[in-house]
């Protein structure tokens, strides 16, 4: 099953802003959009849910609690092409 298309997924309905911010930030969203996959286990992920967090950005192995929070997922996309 393609998690992506999971309407829990955070992943769900983001592909606009992918292309939004690859254009005003120069990063190809495709490839923004496969890390965001990996990292997230299609926006699955515990990280992605409670910090809409789809990039694993500022987790630890040792201490995934110190992963940063965002306060929509659109904000983590920008920080995370910016």
């Amino acid at each position: 099953m393609n998690k992506g298309k999971d309407p829990g997924s955070k992943l769900w309905d983001t592909g606009r802003l992918f292309v939004k911010y690859q254009d005003t930030y120069g990063v190809n969203a495709l490839l923004s959009v496969s890390v965001a996959i990996n990292e997230s286990g299609w926006g699955m992920s515990n990280i992605s849910q409670t910090k809409n967090n789809l990039f694993g950005l500022n987790a630890q192995d040792s201490n995934v609690g110190n992963a940063s929070s965002y306060y929509s997922v659109e904000s983590c996309i920008i920080d995370f092409m910016k």
